[in-house]
């Protein structure tokens, strides 16, 4: 983790390295943080949609005590990861979300603004973990990382995506499952697992 715990933000190929470390390792805890206070009448959206789909970047801890950071990079065409906490449990993020007063976290096993399926990814074993790179038509966005989403696998059986827009066809980060990927954005993915880019 060494080569991420300087405060950087990295496109998740420039770490493969540790995304490969943290195959096999267990979920204890996700959260996102909203930029926005919600509650069951705002973004027009239901309640249980909140922790998907509201605007701010999401925080995964792992049974080694390590928390990972993951939002959009706007300018990158991509999504972007860091390091919030290390192995110690300590934080070594420049501005650690978890300590924000100004945003508004929501935990995946909210029992109100969170949907039983992310309940349920809470104590689940990391199986694999693949980039996932999007081709845009407009001549825009050449030269850019567009590395839109990460699908995690787990050993369950189950999957899902942090994702730069994928749900919408935005730039706005969401936590979302496959199957919420419309399929006029799915023709335009390639997946690329992890573990087959060369160092």
């Amino acid at each position: 983790m060494s080569d991420i715990i300087n405060g950087r933000e990295f496109v998740p190929s420039e770490v493969k390295s540790f995304l490969n470390v943290i195959s096999g390792r267990l979920i204890t805890e996700m959260v996102r943080y909203s930029w926005f206070p919600f509650s069951k009448e705002e973004f027009g959206l239901p309640a249980s949609s909140f922790f998907s789909l509201t605007a701010g970047a999401v925080a995964i801890t792992f049974d080694s005590h390590e928390t990972i950071g993951i939002g959009s990079h706007s300018s990158w065409a991509s999504i972007s990861l860091w390091i919030e906490k290390d192995c110690d449990g300590k934080f070594v993020s420049d501005e650690p979300m978890a300590l924000d007063t100004d945003l508004y976290p929501i935990s995946a096993d909210d029992p109100v603004f969170s949907a039983a399926r992310w309940r349920s990814i809470i104590g689940q074993e990391i199986s694999s973990i693949s980039i996932i790179s999007r081709k845009y038509e407009s001549p825009l966005f050449e030269g850019l990382p567009n590395e839109v989403g990460l699908i995690f696998r787990l050993r369950s059986g189950g999957e899902f995506v942090v994702s730069h827009g994928l749900h919408d066809d935005s730039d706005d980060f969401s936590v979302i499952f496959p199957d919420d990927i419309p399929d006029h954005i799915r023709a335009d993915l390639t997946e690329i697992p992890i573990n087959s880019l060369q160092e």
